[in-house]
């Protein structure tokens, strides 16, 4: 314990229990006092006094709940780059219930998603949410973003683009997973991806309550940038941070909640996708 600390601390409660006992005194002693002037001006005073200390006493308690609720976060730093993160945390989603992908293009996530049936097996089998949100391809902003990763604009709408068309690869393992279940078995997890217009400022990955954080700068590419896992207040703006995007974005790829209610894949962006990849890779783009 910090005794000098505690000390300070204990010298501005005394303060405030002087000015009331001071306040208190001067309003006992009123009737004393010789003329109704001077007892006007000791009874304002006093009662200022009094007003004063129980006011900064209540401010300061308030202040000192408010804070002790507002942790100083943990921050830990995971890798410097987030290229050299041991796949171990990204195998994390597999077994989580919550998850939650913020990024560009998330592309390491949905790779992983994309090439195995694990996530699909998860989604039919388990009651698992999972929420993905990147930018779209064909949006104004990556313009304005690829010149900060040393790419050409067309570079970054191709990595955006086949995102996409992963999250139409991991579609087709979850139809092929829940089509071989019984007809009366529901798919009991969820996964939705969504895309946003604009620069999502901050790379998140959610699993549970574990909360990592990956920074994006004008300097470097966001492969190279470190990833910290991130508690207390942190955390919790993190989470306010995804939500806020989540609930504005306005482009919904896919849906996969319910075989039969909530099954819902964008077709139209898929198609144009599609045909992007097309032009690319015949040199047209």
């Amino acid at each position: 314990m910090d005794i000098s600390k505690s000390k300070r601390n204990q010298k501005p409660i005394l303060l405030d229990y002087l000015l009331v006992v001071i306040g208190i005194v001067m309003l006992a002693f009123i009737q004393d006092l010789p003329n109704v002037r001077l007892q006007s001006i000791v009874q304002a005073i006093g009662t200022s006094f009094t007003a004063g200390g129980i006011l900064n006493w209540l401010l300061r308690n308030l202040l000192k709940n408010e804070d002790s609720n507002e942790k100083i976060p943990d921050l830990v730093l995971v890798s410097p780059s987030r290229s050299a993160i041991a796949s171990e945390l990204y195998q994390s989603k597999y077994s989580s219930q919550k998850v939650d992908v913020m990024g560009i293009s998330v592309t390491g996530a949905l790779r992983d998603y994309s090439s195995s049936s694990l996530l699909a097996e998860s989604i039919v089998s388990r009651n698992v949410r999972i929420r993905v949100l990147f930018m779209n391809p064909f949006s104004d902003a990556v313009s304005t973003k690829n010149w900060e990763d040393g790419i050409t604009a067309d570079e970054l709408k191709e990595r955006l683009v086949r995102s996409v068309l992963m999250c139409k690869d991991i579609w087709d393992k979850i139809h092929l997973v829940a089509n071989n279940r019984s007809p009366n078995q529901p798919v009991r997890g969820s996964i939705s991806v969504k895309l946003i217009d604009h620069h999502p400022l901050h790379g998140i990955y959610r699993c549970d309550e574990k909360m990592y954080w990956g920074m994006y700068t004008s300097a470097r590419k966001g492969t190279d940038l470190p990833l910290v896992e991130v508690s207390g207040a942190a955390s919790e703006r993190l989470k306010e941070h995804f939500v806020w995007h989540w609930e504005r974005a306005p482009t919904r790829i896919m849906m996969c909640s319910d075989i039969q209610a909530k099954f819902h894949l964008e077709q139209s962006l898929i198609t144009q996708c599609e045909k992007y990849i097309q032009q690319v890779e015949s040199g047209v783009i």
